[in-house]
């Protein structure tokens, strides 16, 4: 990973930085912590971040950011150290913009208002070669399956925050609402025996165009000399999913009746994350 930052002082008050990063390939790395089931990946990764933040009054600073970043890779999927999948192709773009005001109260205590919007573009196209249950002989008739996703996604999200940092504490108290948009698809299929025609297509659209999500957010730390310990605590205040209308037409691979739009909500839901930190 190769990383260049350039900061400088326009005039007093004013200030800039330019982040730029690449990258190449990834280690092998699990998908998840319960399956065997491993990906890795080659190709590039770059992103530029332009931040900005101007004191407006001795206690009262707003900033401004943009970043935009792509990516290009290919890979494989492996269980057991033995390779059944490919990744063909994943591509991915995105842009986030970020304004923010933060008021000073006092020297323990300070308020942000921030806006955030963050676009992104990504398509996977992928095959599953053989199955590291089944014999050599059976995966000589063909390849499993081959899935072809796009994925365009938008988020819009408003927040506001107390942060309270009394000698070796540190609390943090906020409210957001994120509204997300997506649109995209997914298609599969099997192959026929020697990789001669197909079978099993189907072609998914995105049954969600809209999600918007509130969440209360409580994080604390502690420091005992060195040592430093976190806690992070999420809570969802409530969920809504908002269905488009959908026509016989508007799919030609699936046979569906047709639907009106449809929204539901859900409520609930809590992330706890916890962790220490040690300086040498």
């Amino acid at each position: 990973m190769l990383r260049v930052e350039v900061r400088f002082e326009l005039f007093p008050g004013l200030s800039m930085a330019l982040a730029q990063r690449e990258g190449r390939g990834s280690p092998r790395s699990p998908l998840t912590d319960i399956l065997a089931d491993e990906l890795q990946l080659e190709g590039e990764f770059e992103s530029t971040t332009l931040v900005t933040t101007a004191l407006l009054a001795p206690n009262f600073e707003a900033g401004f950011s943009l970043a935009w970043w792509s990516m290009e890779h290919e890979g494989g999927l492996f269980w057991g150290g033995q390779r059944y999948g490919r990744l063909n192709a994943l591509r991915g773009d995105g842009e986030d913009l970020v304004w923010s005001l933060r008021w000073r109260q006092s020297n323990d205590m300070i308020v942000l208002l921030q806006t955030k919007a963050r676009r992104m573009s990504a398509f996977g196209r992928g095959r599953v070669e053989s199955w590291p249950f089944t014999e050599t002989a059976i995966d000589l008739l063909g390849l499993r399956q081959i899935a072809t996703a796009e994925l365009d996604l938008s988020i819009l999200s408003f927040g506001i925050g107390i942060d309270w940092s009394p000698g070796s504490h540190d609390f943090g108290l906020g409210f957001a609402h994120h509204a997300i948009a997506l649109d995209g698809f997914l298609e599969t299929w099997v192959p026929g025996p020697l990789g001669i025609g197909r079978s099993q297509f189907v072609h998914r659209d995105t049954d969600i165009d809209r999600i918007g999500v509130d969440e209360i957010r409580f994080r604390s730390s502690r420091r005992f000399g060195r040592y430093e310990l976190f806690w992070d605590l999420r809570q969802i205040v409530a969920m809504n999913f908002h269905a488009p209308p959908s026509s016989p037409g508007d799919d030609p691979h699936e046979d569906r009746p047709p639907t009106s739009p449809s929204a539901r909500g859900w409520w609930g839901g809590l992330f706890l994350a916890t962790a220490l930190q040690v300086s040498f």
